[in-house]
């Protein structure tokens, strides 16, 4: 499966004025990051760091025409389209951030491991310097499994060792909350609770069973989960526990 998403992104990226250039290249080792992940972690998610740091590299020069459009993230997670359309947003999102003059240090992008299921092996989680997370991989059968993939109105914080809490809006009306766990099993999210606004009114979804709840139920609820906006996440994050590795990067 290709990447179109990428594709059609890269060309309205283009389009976009101003975007500052840099006279140093950076080159992110894949070597180095590869054997840490594999002492670290016991499993090899070298498949998921290659992709990456390719679009990583590109991003810290700042060079977007030269985006490979070919990139083939399809080993990750081969029968979930979902799944594949929100790691695409997420690298779309970190490309039009490339044309918003964020700063791209060269330690900017990197990875932290942390077993978040249980299972006694760690997933792989792909953030940023100020801990935004990117994406979360799993490994089932010994294999990388993309869990989910975050970006601006797809929000997630480690909520404690084991719980994430996501933020997803598809418009101002239309939003909802989560709490969910990775399947130890199958690396598929489990929601455990949802509340959120559906145009007209409030709901929350419990064991699977969704119900109509009032406006003040609702503000209950966020006393305890707070509005989960980038600063927020971000201290969640920092206090899970999780420790952020930049890519090894060399200047040449």
């Amino acid at each position: 499966m290709k990447f179109k998403i990428l594709a059609c992104l890269i060309s309205a990226c283009c389009l976009l004025a101003g975007c500052e250039k840099t006279d140093r290249k950076y080159e992110i080792s894949e070597a180095a990051v590869t054997n840490e992940t594999q002492t670290e972690c016991g499993h090899d998610y070298s498949s998921v760091i290659a992709g990456y740091m390719k679009f990583a590299e590109v991003l810290i020069n700042e060079q977007v025409s030269s985006i490979p459009v070919d990139l083939d993230f399809s080993s990750f997670e081969e029968n979930d389209e979902e799944l594949i359309y929100d790691w695409g947003c997420m690298l779309a999102e970190m490309m039009i951030w490339s044309c918003q003059s964020l700063s791209k240090e060269k330690d900017y992008f990197g990875y932290a491991l942390k077993d978040l299921n249980n299972d006694k092996t760690s997933e792989l989680i792909l953030l940023t310097k100020d801990f935004d997370i990117l994406a979360i991989f799993t490994t089932i059968n010994d294999k990388p499994k993309l869990v989910d993939a975050y970006w601006s109105r797809h929000r997630c914080a480690i909520y404690d060792s084991n719980t994430l809490y996501t933020y997803s809006s598809s418009g101002a009306a239309n939003y909802c909350y989560r709490l969910q766990v990775i399947s130890q099993n199958t690396g598929e999210l489990v929601t455990l609770k949802e509340y959120g606004s559906d145009t007209d009114h409030y709901y929350k979804i419990i064991n699977g069973e969704q119900s109509v709840i009032s406006e003040s139920e609702y503000e209950e609820f966020e006393k305890t989960y707070p509005v989960l906006f980038y600063d927020v996440a971000m201290d969640f994050n920092k206090n899970s526990g999780i420790e952020f590795m930049p890519f090894s990067i060399d200047g040449t």
